[in-house]
């Protein structure tokens, strides 16, 4: 039998929401980039992360929810 990676494996839809709620309620997503650790309050809780192909402002600590 084929092993199931993570992108495969079906999620159900209360998940979905409750991570969507979850991301679209962060100030880090909504400071953007150039504000991200600008004010004192922001750099406390969020952090630049910079890849390959963007930056983009995140949490600090990211906690998941199982």
């Amino acid at each position: 039998m084929a092993v199931k990676t993570r992108n495969m494996r079906k999620v159900s839809a209360a998940k979905k929401r409750t991570y969507r709620k979850r991301v679209k309620s962060s100030s880090c997503r909504r400071a953007g980039r150039n504000n991200c650790t600008r004010t004192r309050s922001l750099s406390k809780r969020c952090k630049l992360a910079r890849g390959k192909k963007r930056t983009y402002c995140r949490k600090k600590r990211n906690g998941r929810i199982h």
